[in-house]
């Protein structure tokens, strides 16, 4: 794309040091050249890309999201797919925070989210790329779980389905903790 830029396409803002930075935008994100009006040469100067982009925990209301600092950010962009495009649904304004709790989410579905980290170099922002992931909320709490039966060797027992959940795996506490008695799928 570089050398299909023309200084028409591009718009101009003077820096601190009196040399002119020609920008244009690359899906609504600022994406910045250094360009000799008369060389179309370019140089991009973008924040680095985030890493280690992940659902560190999952409920099933509720993701929480964790990635690796970027050093040379001055926050970061959370956005989320829906209804056919991105949404932003955070803007943290500082490097040091690595973490965000997405909730109100559906049990047992799938979102698609995108991160990336920006700088703010006095004339506006300029964004580094996207590093998106796909995560899925835990199926729902299980409702209703009671005993329905019972004999002196067995025990019925009895729940409400539960929405977007493949199976059940049934515990049993003993002396020495939790146990699995039964996996139903």
């Amino acid at each position: 794309k570089k050398s299909e830029l023309t200084l028409s396409d591009c718009r101009p803002i003077v820096l601190e040091n009196g040399l002119v930075a020609w920008y244009v935008t690359d899906d609504s994100a600022p994406v910045f050249y250094k360009v000799n009006p008369f060389d179309l040469d370019a140089v991009a100067i973008k924040v680095s890309d985030v890493i280690g982009f992940k659902a560190n925990t999952r409920a099933s209301n509720a993701l929480y999201l964790g990635w690796n600092k970027v050093a040379d950010a001055d926050g970061y962009v959370i956005e989320q797919y829906k209804d056919g495009g991105w949404v932003r649904i955070a803007r943290i304004t500082n490097n040091v925070t690595t973490s965000y709790q997405l909730s109100g989410l559906t049990s047992a579905t799938l979102y698609k989210l995108r991160i990336c980290g920006y700088r703010n170099d006095g004339t506006g922002a300029i964004y580094g790329n996207y590093t998106a992931i796909s995560a899925r909320t835990n199926p729902g709490i299980v409702t209703d779980f009671a005993a329905t039966s019972r004999s002196s060797t067995a025990i019925r027992l009895g729940w409400t389905k539960t929405s977007g959940a493949d199976g059940y795996i049934i515990e049993q506490k003993t002396d020495s903790g939790w146990t699995q008695i039964a996996k139903i799928t």
